[in-house]
């Protein structure tokens, strides 16, 4: 009877300690390719490109110049900059035509546009070793979701992805990209705080680096300049009473959850369901205006007294 006690009682131990301790015991998985797109999202991409409406958006894609064989690159450069602007448009050319290049190679399998994608990506890697100005993480933000899933795709999916392109494009990210992320350091505020969120989970995902992802979260959740707390309840963020400065931090939120979602952690849910309260808001706004209430709020570097967007328009921000 003793044993029998004891037994339990060693079980009840280990199943509390498994309890109270899931974040020291559980380790990071990263998943591959995951930066949003898994291989069963490119999959169902890929088997609906000859239907429509993909059909169309398809046709439109692979017929930009970006996205050919031919493709001209306008870099690589040693010095990157925004604000003032040095090789930012050759720097942001290039990285959309590496993730067209990356997505046709997924379309058509012809391993072509893999081997030039990686090897424009891995020019820069190697080329460019400073990216400045007091704007950088715009731009580098803005374009996450092209230099991110393009190089998470290629070095998932291409054989001919070698060691020496994981080690040229970790050491780019994290030496040249990743700093303009001021993550675990405190954000610039709205949208250029979120913007810099997407940095990070960018860098952290393709890296399988733990500890900048556990940073990185843990920015998103707390930090109020440009992280999800830079929102109320009703669903503003910092940049609501602006301009559409209001669609860019929202959506730059919601695309740094959707890689924490493919990578197994739910920051959608986080304050009860924020970030749909942020679409709904935003929606709601641009479709009738009635019995909503604007509540003043800003980040460190503005506040607002009222919507700073005509309903039911949208202006391109810069």
């Amino acid at each position: 009877m003793r044993k029998v006690l004891n037994c339990l009682t060693v079980s009840l131990y280990l199943f509390f300690i498994a309890l109270v301790l899931p974040s020291r015991t559980h380790a990071q998985r990263f998943q591959h390719p995951g930066l949003p797109f898994t291989t069963e999202d490119l999959t169902r991409l890929k088997a609906n490109i000859t239907q429509e409406p993909w059909l169309s958006a398809y046709n439109s894609f692979k017929s930009s110049g970006q996205s050919q064989l031919s493709y001209n690159p306008a870099g690589p450069f040693a010095n990157v900059s925004r604000s003032p602007d040095l090789n930012n448009n050759a720097w942001k050319n290039d990285m959309v035509a590496i993730y067209n290049l990356a997505m046709m190679w997924i379309f058509t399998g012809d391993s072509a546009y893999a081997r030039k994608a990686t090897n424009l990506l891995d020019s820069w890697a190697v080329t460019n070793t400073s990216w400045g100005g007091t704007e950088s993480m715009l731009d580098i933000g803005d374009y996450a979701p092209y230099w991110g899933p393009a190089a998470d795709i290629l070095k998932s999916t291409f054989p001919g992805w070698s060691t020496a392109n994981t080690a040229h494009v970790n050491n780019y990210f994290a030496n040249v990209l990743w700093p303009t992320s001021f993550v675990p350091n405190p954000l610039r505020d709205n949208n250029k705080g979120a913007i810099q969120l997407k940095i990070a989970f960018a860098v952290a995902v393709f890296m399988d680096d733990k500890t900048r992802w556990d940073e990185a979260v843990e920015v998103y959740r707390i930090d109020a300049g440009g992280g999800l707390r830079n929102s109320l309840s009703n669903g503003e963020v910092g940049d609501a009473g602006r301009d559409d400065h209001w669609f860019v931090q929202a959506d730059a939120l919601m695309w740094s959850a959707e890689v924490a979602w493919k990578q197994g952690v739910d920051l959608y849910a986080e304050m009860d369901n924020r970030l749909l309260a942020i679409g709904e808001l935003y929606n709601h706004y641009n479709i009738d205006t009635t019995g909503l209430r604007f509540i003043p709020f800003g980040g460190y570097s503005a506040y607002y007294t009222n919507w700073g967007l005509v309903p039911g328009t949208r202006r391109q921000a810069a």
